[in-house]
């Protein structure tokens, strides 16, 4: 009796809750509105199921793809039927497509649906977050901006938030609705971008493997991709160019259906995208790409000829570190591309030539199979340099400490693998390499700009600061990796202070101010050692020399437009010796000034 009233309350208190939870209509009592993001994962993760239950399991693979098209109905179809009839038409023809495939026992037609159907709701939420900000409901885009994808990270670049803090900063009413929208169009096209190249990588990796299943996944998520990306390639080059693409997009698709070698087509298709940006990037970005592009390429000469001895590869290591970087400055060069075009198209596809036959040197010399020597590489490397000099403009080419940050994570991550493989020899030459990029960049406008970050860098390169531990003196002492990299975040974390302390310090405001007091301070010096000279020359015997002097005085203003021509030149050769140039020019002015010092007191005070 105890028991059955225990499993009575029991039941009652499951209704309850229940009730609670869910809501009845007229109850009064809300229910949760369901969340697009829980939706769609579960269509996607239904759908995975499907594909992997088709070959073992066929019954329980259409009860997951019956279970799929449930939950979208219950909970997506009507938004997206609503503000996008063109990818609410691609998500029903997906479903149809899996139903027939699992009719058919058909694998590559059921892995094609799952990714047209998953891009087809990705490609709805970027409507529906569109059509919901430019009816200020920041909510409704805040919940459907969750349903996104992002681009890969790798250690070159990070995953995006742009959008959703643009939406956040608006509701704050921090940003315009305007200016809100144009950092989600950037953010959500730039990563579509990202994962349509990937996808035709992968199309690519998947034909030379024979993977067929992979292939249809990714012939229909390059088409779901780019149905994304169509307004904007349709805006760039024009309608009769985008209908030339979905031709081509199609033959591409018919060619992978088909079985046959997709190779040709998606070298077309490349070919055809190549300066298409979708989002295209702020002048900062592009200097920033810029010199992270000028930055890894330069690095790819080192690496190799470390790893290359009399045409044998003695440390692998190094080849596969100028494999990435080879890549990395690929993939600036593709962020920059649709930019370059526009100055010098000739010049831009042969840098991109350039550019792919180095990967394939470097790839065969990381395979083994034809070894290239170092000069060879280091030719390359200096052909791609002298073409990029000539096509991106100054302004890109400027010294951004950002770029060389970037490029010192870069290597500073090879250091930590190479500890991890107990090669503290190869650890201690990226150390090296990362003090020498920082050298060579940063550190110049460090010092004249942020000093006090110099000794706090060079003690955790070296021999420690503090708490920490110096990297030379832990790689020294063969220091396990948790140690190292207990270092290696305070640096980073004084890198990124640093780059902060340094960020503002590009605008021409402030450089002109700064120059202006330089100029006001150093000519109010000269003017008084003008009148010093002058009061000199007051008695007659001295009369004749006056007009000289004055001559003289104009003809250092001559003077002074040379010699800052000519010094700027010879400090811009010299920039990469930073401090050692310091010390020399301030030795020189002190000996100068010692010499003219001596110089006036005996001509003057002593004699007279």
């Amino acid at each position: 009796m105890q028991t059955r009233k225990i499993v009575l309350q029991t039941i009652l208190l499951s209704i309850v809750f229940l009730i609670a939870g869910n809501g009845f209509p007229g109850s009064g009592i809300a229910a949760r509105p369901h969340d697009p993001v829980l939706a769609a994962e579960s269509v996607r993760s239904s759908l995975s199921d499907a594909l992997h239950l088709l070959s073992s399991q066929p019954a329980r693979s259409k009860n997951k793809i019956d279970e799929a098209l449930k939950r979208y109905r219950t909970d997506l179809a009507a938004d997206i039927a609503a503000a996008d009839a063109s990818s609410s038409s691609r998500i029903d023809e997906g479903f149809a497509l899996a139903q027939e495939a699992a009719a058919n026992h058909d694998k590559r037609r059921l892995a094609e649906a799952k990714s047209q159907i998953w891009t087809g709701i990705l490609g709805a939420s970027y409507t529906i977050v569109h059509q919901s900000m430019d009816h200020g409901d920041a909510d409704k885009a805040e919940e459907w901006l969750k349903l996104r994808e992002y681009r890969k990270t790798t250690r070159f670049s990070l995953p995006s938030t742009d959008a959703t803090l643009a939406v956040s900063n608006y509701k704050q009413g921090i940003v315009s609705k305007e200016e809100a929208v144009t950092l989600i169009d950037s953010d959500l096209l730039d990563t579509y971008q990202g994962r349509l190249q990937k996808a035709v990588q992968d199309l690519r990796d998947a034909s030379a493997k024979g993977f067929t299943v992979r292939m249809a996944e990714n012939i229909a998520l390059i088409e779901g991709y780019f149905h994304i990306l169509a307004p904007a390639f349709q805006e760039q080059a024009g309608e009769q160019n985008l209908n030339a693409l979905n031709a081509m997009m199609k033959e591409l698709g018919a060619t992978v259906r088909s079985g046959k070698d997709p190779a040709q087509k998606l070298e077309q298709l490349e070919k055809a995208l190549q300066g298409f940006r979708a989002a295209p990037l702020s002048q900062e970005e592009k200097t920033r790409r810029a010199g992270q592009l000028m930055r890894f390429l330069s690095l790819v000469p080192v690496e190799y000829g470390r790893g290359v001895r009399n045409g044998h590869i003695v440390r692998d290591f190094e080849i596969v570190e100028a494999v990435t970087f080879t890549e990395a400055a690929s993939v600036a060069f593709t962020d920059l591309q649709s930019d370059l075009q526009k100055i010098d198209g000739e010049k831009s596809a042969k840098v991109r030539q350039r550019l792919d036959e180095l990967k394939a040197l470097l790839n065969r010399a990381n395979q083994q199979t034809e070894i290239a020597s170092p000069k060879t590489v280091e030719s390359a490397v200096d052909e791609i340099s002298k073409l990029l000099n000539e096509v991106m403009p100054s302004e890109w080419l400027k010294q951004l400490s950002a770029g060389d940050l970037d490029a010192i994570a870069a290597v500073l991550d090879q250091m930590e693998a190479a500890v991890a493989q107990n090669d503290y020899v190869a650890a201690e030459s990226a150390r090296l390499q990362t003090y020498a990029i920082l050298e060579a960049g940063p550190e110049p406008k460090l010092v004249a700009f942020a000093p006090q970050f110099i000794p706090r860098l060079e003690g955790l390169f070296w021999y420690g600061l503090g708490e920490y531990k110096g990297l030379a003196q832990l790689i020294q002492n063969q220091a396990e990796l948790a140690d190292i990299r207990k270092t290696r975040q305070e640096l980073d974390k004084e890198l990124a202070n640093a780059l902060e302390a340094i960020g503002g310090n590009d605008s021409p405001h402030a450089v002109l101010i700064n120059s202006a007091i330089i100029v006001f301070r150093e000519g109010l010096e000269a003017v008084l050692i003008l009148a010093a000279l002058l009061a000199g020359l007051q008695r007659s015997e001295y009369a004749h020399l006056r007009r000289p002097l004055w001559w003289g005085s104009i003809a250092s203003l001559l003077a002074t437009a040379a010699t800052w021509i000519l010094a700027r030149e010879l400090l811009l050769t010299l920039a990469r010796y930073g401090e050692r140039v310091e010390a020399v020019v301030s030795l020189m002015a002190v000996i100068l000034l010692l010499l003219i010092t001596n110089w006036f007191f005996h001509q003057s005070y002593w004699t007279d």
